[in-house]
């Protein structure tokens, strides 16, 4: 009867144990699951500011080409 109270201690202590590792084991995957969106922010933010430099600066060459075929198409009607 003592072994049979001290298994069910122990294997009461065990459950106890694996509730207390478990919900260990849910807060540190929340906190991964916080810090990963909080750097999917930052990388969204970083990827969207690189698109409009991108942009911008296909943009320029677009007017700077534009500006070459003017002064080509000029010359060769002033010859």
């Amino acid at each position: 009867s003592s072994t049979i109270d001290e298994l069910v201690q122990i294997e009461q202590q065990l459950e106890r144990s694996v509730r207390i590792i478990r919900a260990r084991k849910m807060q540190v995957y929340n906190e991964q699951i916080e810090q990963l969106q909080a750097k999917e922010k930052i990388l969204a933010a970083e990827n969207a500011m690189l698109s409009e430099k991108c942009s911008n600066r296909t943009h320029e060459r677009d007017v700077e080409m534009r500006a070459d075929l003017q002064v080509l198409e000029n010359e060769e009607n002033s010859d």
